[in-house]
């Protein structure tokens, strides 16, 4: 005995409609919930590079940070989506996005931690993010950035520190994962 169920084209599409539409709604609550499990600083990062970041590199980002900071367990703290800070800015180790090999421009909590005027932000930011800087801001002449980076051709985690911390002791690159070159 064979039964066959009849569905007609209406009654499919009125079903894939609604299965849609509540696929819709739920989206970005999913999508809320899942960011409220990163760490304020990193869910309130309103870099445009961080928020083109999908949540599965968020997490990744997130879990390299994490990893840092258990690593190194000397009073580290993340102040951005990707940058971690010791003694309020003295270093600040900024992390190179998912796909990227290269930092992006410091966020504005990292230049404010080094001292900045806040006025002067956005032109530092913009500054460092052209190529022949390579995430490393150039500053004021009283206010300059030494940078090191993970890995040769300025690339992996870059490591900074600016001239008002120089005189507060000796800062170690490879302690926290970059070359001392």
């Amino acid at each position: 005995m064979n039964k066959f169920v009849r569905f007609s084209a209406r009654s499919v599409i009125g079903g894939m409609l609604l299965i849609s539409s509540s696929l819709a709604i739920s989206a970005p609550t999913a999508i809320a919930e899942d960011k409220s499990m990163l760490p304020p600083v990193a869910a309130e990062d309103i870099r445009a590079e961080i928020k083109s970041l999908t949540l599965d590199e968020r997490r990744i980002l997130q879990a390299e940070i994490d990893d840092t900071i258990t690593k190194t367990n000397n009073g580290a703290v993340q102040i951005s989506a990707n940058e971690v800070s010791w003694n309020g800015g003295e270093p600040i180790v900024t992390f190179p996005l998912p796909g990227e090999k290269r930092v992006p421009a410091p966020s504005e909590a990292a230049l404010l931690l080094d001292n900045v005027d806040p006025a002067d932000i956005n032109g530092i930011q913009a500054q460092a993010a052209e190529p022949d800087w390579k995430g490393c801001p150039a500053g004021a002449s009283d206010n300059r950035w030494y940078c090191f980076y993970q890995w040769p051709n300025f690339e992996g985690k870059m490591i900074k520190w600016n001239w008002a911390h120089c005189g507060t002791g000796i800062i170690e690159p490879k302690r926290f994962g970059c070359l001392a070159r």
